[in-house]
């Protein structure tokens, strides 16, 4: 969903019972938009195309695109890593909190007649 006062245009709802005729046309608009996560909706910021009647086209990536995107990714992903714990307690190893155990829930008693699977 998208919260936007006083928009150009009305938003498209498509009515199967209605003929084609009187269903109007969709209008696409190109926004800035941002979340807000207390309403869990999108909000209008700007508008950075007039509305069209035609869908705008898209830029589709090519598959050496994709591949120069991944590769830098990986290289950025490895540079940028944190340090460890270990590097900042002195390197001995040793951790101060060893990690807990997992909680084991009981079983209930079997009933007369029921077998464990």
């Amino acid at each position: 969903p998208l919260l936007w006062k006083d928009a150009p245009v009305r938003p498209f709802r498509f009515n199967p019972k209605v003929p084609k005729e009187q269903l109007g046309h969709p209008v696409f608009v190109t926004l800035k938009a941002k979340f807000i996560p207390g309403r869990n909706v999108w909000g209008f910021v700007a508008l950075t195309a007039p509305p069209q009647e035609t869908a705008p086209k898209f830029l589709k990536a090519s598959k050496q695109d994709k591949a120069t995107v991944q590769q830098e990714s990986k290289k950025n992903k490895h540079q940028g890593q944190r340090p460890s714990k270990k590097d900042h307690e002195g390197g001995n190893g040793e951790r101060s909190n060893p990690p807990s155990k997992p909680i084991l829930k009981k079983k209930p008693p079997l009933v007369e007649g029921e077998t464990d699977l």
